[in-house]
């Protein structure tokens, strides 16, 4: 399956929530010989994204350095005790105007670049509007966007459910794809998650 090359994808990953469910600031726990966030980094341009947005608020002075050594940005986001929609937002107001696609993902949850250069390519190849992967039939993460949907994604609210507010309108419009990647499912909300986690894909 070719790429459309004229497809200039653009990831939001957020890490700007309080951990208060781990033992530990989620973006600067260890993964794979390196910190979550440089890891999430890294694959993201690895699969195929031209544009990272870290999207910081807590502890966002411990975070930045981090950032600044890769090739993505940072912005933040001083409503992030509001919820994770606000981030969201935050996000894509900074997308390059060149941006085709938005790709939104979350800092606690570590993808590797097959993961997201499938769904890229899956995305970019057919009309939809969305794109998102499966694994054993469950929907995962990250999730694609058309940047046809950047004014309704840029007036989301947790509190009216936050982007599955999109998702729900568009589904006709939206594609599946079903991935043999137990790791398209994975969040690291609590310290075990994260130990059950490590010692199966991040050590």
């Amino acid at each position: 399956m070719d790429r459309n090359d004229n497809n200039y994808v653009t990831a939001i990953l957020t890490a700007a929530g309080f951990s208060s469910r781990m033992n530990g600031y989620k973006p600067l726990l260890k993964w794979r010989n390196t910190t979550l966030i440089e890891y999430q980094i890294k694959t993201l341009f690895e699969g195929g994204v031209h544009e990272v947005i870290v999207v910081v608020g807590h502890n966002y002075e411990l975070i930045t350095p981090y950032i600044e050594k890769t090739n993505a940005s940072f912005v933040l986001n001083n409503r992030f005790q509001d919820g994770r929609a606000t981030s969201i937002v935050e996000g894509v107001n900074r997308v390059s105007p060149e941006t085709t696609s938005i790709m939104i993902l979350g800092v606690d949850q570590p993808r590797n670049r097959v993961i997201v250069d499938r769904l890229i390519q899956h995305h970019s190849s057919l009309d939809y509007l969305i794109t998102y992967p499966s694994y054993n039939g469950k929907g995962g993460h990250p999730i694609i966007f058309a940047s046809a949907l950047r004014n309704e994604l840029a007036t989301i609210l947790d509190e009216s459910s936050g982007i599955r507010v999109v998702t729900e309108k568009y589904k006709a419009k939206t594609n599946k794809v079903e991935m043999h990647e137990p790791l398209v499912g994975l969040d690291l909300n609590t310290t075990d998650e994260y130990s059950k986690a490590f010692s199966k894909w991040g050590s």
